[in-house]
């Protein structure tokens, strides 16, 4: 589950995270990838099943793994 509540996102039941940069940041789902694109991305908190992103989001992007 995806939660988007002003400038926070948070995702549920993700595997691990991939990939953090200040503008990017890229999860890996149980069967999707997950990339949050944006400005002043940061990680708020992570926990086993849950994690809370906070920045400027911009988009999206889901893909199949392959």
């Amino acid at each position: 589950m995806i939660t988007i509540h002003n400038n926070q996102l948070m995702i549920e039941k993700y595997r691990s995270v991939i990939h953090v940069t200040s503008d990017k940041i890229e999860l890996d789902l149980k069967e999707k990838r997950l990339m949050i694109q944006g400005s002043q991305l940061q990680i708020l908190a992570l926990s086993k099943d849950e994690v809370l992103i906070e920045g400027k989001i911009e988009g999206l992007l889901f893909q199949n793994e392959k």
